[in-house]
């Protein structure tokens, strides 16, 4: 975007190494730096901080695009040097970009600990243990690591490409300054990163074929689940997921763990109509999903205050600026007390029908629509047009 990064944030004096003790400067390939620390003093994020009363938020929220390749990778680095006594998270995508980040942060010296789902759980834990006891400062992970993070010292969580949504990215940036000093949250990305999104939050749908086997076997005799999977022919995993999609559709319950046909007054539907709504309920729940990976769009390409943009997302009315964010610095951000819709208003669109205001920007409204998602509409052309009108209430 251009806007520019605040100076380098202060950050906690570097310890000093103590004797015989082995220089941090590897990483195994099971994602455990090598060196691990014997005995010492407690870790800095363990003495706690001083207490300070402050109202403005401490992580500066900010976005990066347009690099590619090495090019981002570099610029990564340089940004991580710049906060070398810092611990800082950094998420990645997928497993293996996960690993490549890691490699590329190992070359240019400063080796962090990985952690995603592709590896083994002790190694896992062990990762998640030395970040928290302050033994490494550095974690290269996927969105699996996050419960039970609670590291008071975070000074950076850097997004190298788009999370699949706004509630993802919101939780993770909260990991940075819980000390209450200032800490940076940048998300990097290029346009072409959201189609990875779109793939991400596709998944995969039961087939056809494997819906009407588990229905019928259902309606031939009611059933547990292992008794259902024997008689279909379809495996543990398939028949989960298919009869989540049968009950999703009313075509299926569950009672003290047998499976039977929904009770209804009349003839119960097909089994052709009831696989057709459930194919009508995956388009539903793909075009929110699809919806959802473009919202994340709308922060990244935003020249408005994230911050609002992420707290109203959440419901939270934010009319005011953060003066946090890389938008507010570049003064591209706008107070919008005056704004004729605010978060949480009931709206009509002529071709969409009821939806609920989600974020107001200086000159763009998102609306959650409950069949088409959230959709973000220049505010002056939707209600000049009529194409969007406000609920009285």
């Amino acid at each position: 975007m251009g806007a520019r990064l605040p100076a380098r944030l202060p950050a906690p004096r570097r310890r000093r190494r103590a004797p015989g003790r082995t220089p941090r400067a590897r990483r195994h390939r099971d994602g455990v730096r090598a060196g691990a620390p014997g005995g010492r003093r407690a870790p800095r994020h363990a003495r706690r901080p001083r207490a300070r009363a402050r109202r403005r938020p401490p992580q500066h929220l900010a976005g990066r695009a347009g690099l590619g390749g090495r090019g981002r990778a570099r610029r990564r680095r340089r940004r991580g040097r710049g906060r070398d006594r810092g611990a800082g998270i950094v998420y990645a995508r997928t497993h293996r970009h996960a690993e490549a980040l890691a490699d590329a942060l190992t070359d240019a010296g400063r080796p962090p600990l990985v952690y995603h789902a592709g590896l083994a759980r002790r190694v896992r834990e062990d990762a998640q243990d030395r970040f928290l006891r302050g033994d490494a400062d550095l974690v290269v992970a996927t969105s699996a690591f996050g419960m039970g993070v609670d590291r008071p010292d975070v000074r950076f969580v850097l997004h190298a490409g788009p999370p699949t949504s706004l509630d993802a990215l919101y939780q993770e940036v909260g990991r940075a300054g819980r000390d209450g000093d200032d800490a940076l949250a940048v998300l990097f990305y290029r346009p072409d990163d959201f189609g990875l999104n779109h793939y991400l939050r596709s998944g995969g749908g039961s087939r056809p074929a494997t819906l009407r086997a588990v229905l019928t076997a259902v309606r031939k005799s009611p059933g547990t689940r292992e008794d259902l999977a024997e008689r279909s022919g379809v495996s543990a995993r398939s028949l989960s997921r298919a009869l989540g999609a049968l009950v999703a559709v009313g075509a299926v319950e569950e009672h003290d763990g047998v499976l039977a046909p929904t009770r209804t007054d009349g003839r119960p539907p097909s089994v052709e109509a009831v696989v057709k709504a459930v194919a009508a309920e995956r388009e539903h729940a793909q075009a929110m999903d699809r919806s959802r990976v473009e919202l994340v769009r709308s922060y990244a390409d935003t020249s408005d205050c994230r911050r609002r943009m992420l707290l109203e997302l959440l419901g939270e009315d934010h009319p005011q600026r953060c003066g946090r964010c890389d938008a507010c610095d570049a003064g591209t951000s706008v107070d919008v007390d005056e704004a004729p819709l605010r978060a949480g208003q009931a709206v009509e669109h002529r071709e969409w029908g009821a939806g609920t205001v989600s974020v107001v920007e200086a000159e763009r409204v998102t609306v959650l629509f409950d069949e088409r998602g959230y959709v973000t509409l220049d505010t002056t052309i939707a209600l000049d047009a009529e194409l969007l009108v406000p609920v009285e209430e």
